[in-house]
């Protein structure tokens, strides 16, 4: 655990609109017209031009302005969410550490459930000496559901994680433990940009079937 630096990580914290410009047109005072010509010669036509109509942009009322947020609010559904992090022990074992939080989605909570554990804790989470090892800057392209199997799809960032063989069994961990929570969820086959890989880390870690909970 040393050698990989996870010990070292629980002494660290993880973790105008300005308006646009009005300019004003000044609109020049007429010309004083020419003097009369004389009398054997005929007037010129005189043309009036008149001053352009002025553009007035009317801002939304602050109730318009919140019609359509309002609209989206009320579409959004709400539940609780079991969400799984990791505790390092004094004998620099790691465990699987459940949290539970309100979780906001409009078509599908799964997948806002996985965003917000990628996110990682929130900071009473931290204060309970919880850590995620998920890589920095993994995120989250699609999940598709076929069966009862989550497949789950990750960018690149997923596959490097800095804390060896401890640190991607307990990324996977976390995954797998917090998709199963979803009853129509029991494995989860993880993707790589859209590709299959079959291995995770050097160290042989295998991914090219579902994963579940008794995988590990």
């Amino acid at each position: 655990m040393r050698s990989t630096g996870l010990l070292d990580l629980l002494k660290i914290e993880r973790r105008s609109d300005q308006l646009p410009e009005v300019r004003r047109v000044e609109i020049p005072e007429e010309t004083p017209g020419k003097p009369s010509p004389p009398q054997d010669t005929p007037e010129e036509p005189t043309i009036t031009i008149e001053p352009p109509e002025e553009i007035v942009e009317i801002s939304p009322s602050p109730q318009e302005e919140e019609k359509q947020p309002g609209a989206q609010e009320q579409e959004r559904k709400y539940r609780r969410s079991n969400l799984y992090f990791v505790e390092v022990e004094e004998n620099g074992d790691i465990q699987m550490r459940k949290t539970s939080r309100s979780v906001y989605f409009i078509d599908s909570p799964l997948t806002e459930t996985m965003k917000s554990l990628i996110d990682g804790m929130l900071p009473e989470e931290i204060a309970k000496g919880y850590l995620s090892l998920i890589p920095e800057n993994t995120r989250l392209l699609s999940i598709v559901i076929k069966e009862d199997t989550a497949f789950m799809n990750f960018n690149e960032n997923f596959k490097y994680n800095p804390f060896g063989q401890e640190g991607y069994i307990a990324q996977l961990k976390q995954i797998v433990f917090t998709a199963t929570e979803f009853p129509t969820v029991k494995r989860v086959q993880f993707l790589i940009e859209g590709q299959t890989i079959t291995y995770l880390s050097p160290e042989g870690i295998d991914i090219s079937k579902p994963l579940s909970r008794d995988s590990f």
